[in-house]
């Protein structure tokens, strides 16, 4: 019977294409984080990937560039060596994207993305931004054991058209605050549609003795027919082996002049999960 089995692995070998990998499954979510300059510039990005089987990965992307972000949805096929990509052009809200995706889907997925936008006539892009992902981590570990100056990339709760969308926070080179977060979040608006976005909380944002980070922004904007109303939660824990916390997101648009309702858009207390 060993002979057997040991025959069979030994053709199973020969026939394996060559720069064949192990399929990898499950999901995947991360980006690109810039610490310097606006949160807003190009090279911020958050990325998720999904993949059931290891021949395809479906993925949900927000890249953000000077003058606009735009979210991308889509299905690649994935080769025997684990590389994918994919290229489409997307309308949403007035800016048009096109996107050039490249990847490698493995058990720590990385790959870049190149974004061109336009919003009327504005233009601006995002040119090989290198982008890594992560699976969902178990948990935080030892809380307010923190690596100095490191990344961490996961994943929340929160799914967009088949794919998980994806967070990435920078620790500061001290190791007591976090320098900046990204998020992908969707929202449910009152009118029917969703929203898929990204946020940020405010940055620099103090790791406290036991690990918690926390932050509460609102806000309101005004234009010459209406005003918009923001509520923003951020929190988390952050440990030796990861962090995990919570986001919501909250908006409201009214007229200007008579104060009714236009639309309400909400994500819901959404649950996220990210490791080094």
């Amino acid at each position: 019977m060993r002979r057997i089995i040991a025959v069979a692995t030994l053709l199973a070998a020969l026939v394996a294409p060559a720069g064949a990998t192990a399929q990898v499954t499950g999901d995947f979510g991360g980006g690109a984080l810039r610490t310097l300059g606006s949160p807003f510039a190009a090279g911020n990005m958050v990325i998720g990937l999904s993949s059931a089987d290891g021949s395809s990965v479906h993925v949900s992307a927000t890249v953000v560039a000077g003058c606009a972000s735009g979210t991308f949805t889509v299905t690649a096929p994935v080769a025997p060596d684990g590389a994918f990509s994919a290229f489409g052009t997307v309308t949403q809200a007035s800016v048009r994207t096109s996107y050039a995706l490249r990847g490698t889907l493995t058990d720590n997925p990385s790959g870049t993305v190149t974004a061109r936008f336009a919003r009327g006539a504005q233009r601006c892009s995002a040119t090989g931004v290198e982008w890594q992902a992560r699976r969902a981590a178990p948990g935080y570990g030892l809380p307010a054991i923190v690596l100095p100056s490191a990344t961490l990339r996961g994943l929340s709760e929160q799914r967009h058209r088949g794919a998980p969308r994806g967070i990435v926070l920078r620790i500061a080179a001290d190791g007591r605050r976090v320098s900046r977060a990204i998020y992908g979040v969707s929202m449910r608006c009152s009118d029917g549609s969703t929203s898929p976005a990204f946020d940020l909380p405010r940055d620099a944002l103090d790791i406290l003795a036991d690990g918690r980070v926390s932050d509460r922004e609102e806000g309101t904007r005004r234009t010459r027919s209406t005003i918009m109303r923001y509520t923003e939660r951020f929190a988390g824990t952050i440990g030796s082996e990861g962090a995990q916390g919570m986001f919501s997101a909250e908006l409201s648009v009214r007229r200007r002049a008579t104060g009714k309702l236009i639309v309400r858009c909400r994500s819901g207390i959404v649950r996220w999960s990210a490791s080094y």
